[in-house]
């Protein structure tokens, strides 16, 4: 008769003890830095609130789990039952949602911070869009699409449609969208370059070197950008602890580090847009500066045959070192650094009048007729707009070959468009 070894039956069952899930009741009895905090959070959130909870969990010991995802999708999943200590979103309505389905602690609801929204490029994008009424978004895109997320759901998505329709180009554009499940994978086609430009948070772009903001939606566009946080109904004690250490200064600095605005207040309002004037009337030369460019390269030889530009077309020149350029006039400013770069290019118009000539540098313009230099009847200047740097007026003639000089600024690869004016009619 064999003998029954019971001490091996025995240490199975206390391993399989050990890896038998808990049940609710033991989960919430617990202590909470042995279960956690699990934080649902905005996709937005993510990079602040990883560093956050890492901080947390080596000053309590508590550990913090971050499930970050768009809002609509985490408070769903509250809605359907699963655990979170913390719920974060990126907008008011899916917090009422809860709210309303009496599935949050309604007293525990704050707002954690701010943020604003952007467009943006991949780095390597020389397109230029001023944020304004009517902007040739559409255009801008060319074959591409623009990157949101879900505007039907998702919080970004939401406040990208109400700030495209407040400018009036939603219709423009609401049939080529590229929509993302969140506001990170819309950041990620940009990135990748699959997208020419997207609607992301201010911080999402601060995060991802493969993109560039190209200019700041105004906060009259869309509603305020915040993010309130509460406890779900089924919150584990750990929850309103970290939440409460959330709004420490200690925390709302790392939240500002981030660039996310201080809860509760109203960010400073943007400063006025660089390349918009209360002067001129520039709108057409935007729109035009903001087209895909044709490339030129950009004479070094007054002696040379010369590159022709249109009018209502953008250019975008490569200039050479001014100190190898041989001029048809002797620019009437002298370079002023040995990076000056300069360059010529020929222009005729038809219709004899006032013509704009707009450049994205600060390059000293010249315009000769028959080697002589014309006068200019005005200049605007729009320091820090990239698109749209400088405007020259000028009274041109119809019909004859003029020469476009450029000289003395440092840049090496310049956009240009000549637009007509109060052109008069021909006889």
């Amino acid at each position: 008769m064999r003998r029954i070894h019971r001490r091996p039956f025995l240490l199975l069952a206390l391993c399989a003890a050990a890896f038998m899930p808990a049940t609710p009741q033991a989960a919430r009895a617990a202590p909470a830095a042995e279960r956690g905090i699990t934080v649902f959070a905005a996709a937005s959130m993510t990079d602040v609130l990883q560093e956050l909870g890492a901080r947390y969990q080596q000053e309590t010991g508590t550990p913090v789990t971050l499930s970050p995802g768009a809002s609509s999708t985490l408070a769903r999943q509250i809605e359907a039952g699963a655990r979170a200590d913390v719920f974060v979103s990126a907008d008011q309505d899916w917090m009422d949602y809860l709210s309303a389905r009496q599935l949050i602690d309604t007293a525990s609801r704050r707002d954690i911070a701010g943020n604003s929204l952007v467009l943006i490029a991949p780095a390597d994008s020389s397109v230029q869009l001023p944020i304004a009424p009517g902007m040739p978004l559409a255009a801008a895109l060319g074959d591409g699409r623009l990157a949101v997320a879900d505007p039907d759901t998702v919080p970004a998505g939401r406040y990208a449609k109400a700030a495209l329709t407040q400018l009036g180009v939603w219709d423009s554009v609401a049939g080529r969208l590229a929509n993302a499940d969140n506001v990170r994978a819309a950041l990620a086609f940009v990135a990748r370059g699959e997208t020419p430009l997207g609607i992301v948070y201010s911080t999402d772009a601060r995060i991802e070197k493969r993109v560039r903001v190209v200019g700041v939606f105004p906060e009259g566009t869309h509603a305020p950008i915040t993010y309130p946080a509460a406890l779900p109904r089924e919150a584990g004690p750990g929850g309103a602890a970290f939440l409460a250490w959330l709004m420490t200064a200690e925390s709302q600095a790392t939240f500002a580090r981030y660039g996310f605005t201080a809860p509760g207040s109203v960010t400073a309002p943007a400063a006025a847009d660089p390349c918009v004037s209360d002067i001129w009337k520039i709108e057409h030369e935007v729109a035009v500066m903001s087209t895909p460019p044709v490339a030129l390269d950009a004479a070094t030889d007054a002696g040379a045959p010369l590159p022709e530009l249109a009018p209502d077309t953008a250019y975008q020149l490569a200039l050479g070192p001014q100190s190898a350029v041989r001029f048809a006039y002797a620019p009437e400013r002298a370079a002023q650094a040995a990076q000056a770069t300069a360059g010529l290019v020929q222009l005729r118009v038809a219709t004899a009048g006032r013509y704009r000539i707009s450049l994205s540098s600060a390059h000293w313009v010249d315009v000769l007729d028959g080697g002589r230099p014309l006068t200019a009847l005005s200049f605007h200047g729009h320091q820090g707009c990239a698109a749209l740097r400088k405007i020259v007026e000028f009274e041109l003639p119809a019909g004859r070959p003029l020469v476009l000089q450029l000289s003395k600024a440092s840049v090496r690869s310049v956009r240009v468009a000549v637009t007509p004016q109060n052109v008069k009619k021909a006889p």
